[in-house]
């Protein structure tokens, strides 16, 4: 039987501190820009590398939300932002728009549908 894996939002510092510590098995959080949930703080891009090896070293899975309508105008920030989750070694990509999930293919970043 598959194992249940129990996975919390991490829209900021304190979110993401609540989760780890209270067992989650994963988090999943978002770019300020590029998530729907626009009423989380969210995190900026430079801040993955950080909260990637944070949530390791506690056995916690990172998954990256970037599930919005995206934009031609946004394919660049797009690019730096999916370079940047593979950098940090994020566990996954939560993605909506095709450009996100070809983005994150292309990078071979795990890429779940949202």
């Amino acid at each position: 039987m598959p194992r249940v894996e129990l996975t919390a939002p991490a829209g900021d510092r304190a979110m993401l501190n609540a989760a780890v510590q209270a067992g989650a098995d994963a988090v999943y959080l978002g770019i300020r820009g590029f998530n729907m949930r626009a009423t989380a703080r969210n995190f900026a891009v430079e801040e993955l590398s950080e909260i990637t090896e944070f949530s390791h070293r506690k056995g916690v899975k990172v998954y990256l939300t970037l599930n919005t309508i995206i934009y031609e105008q946004e394919l660049p920030a797009l690019e730096r932002i999916l370079l940047q989750a593979k950098e940090a070694k994020i566990d996954a990509v939560i993605a909506f728009d095709l450009a996100v999930v070809h983005g994150a293919a292309e990078l071979g970043l795990k890429i779940h549908i949202s």
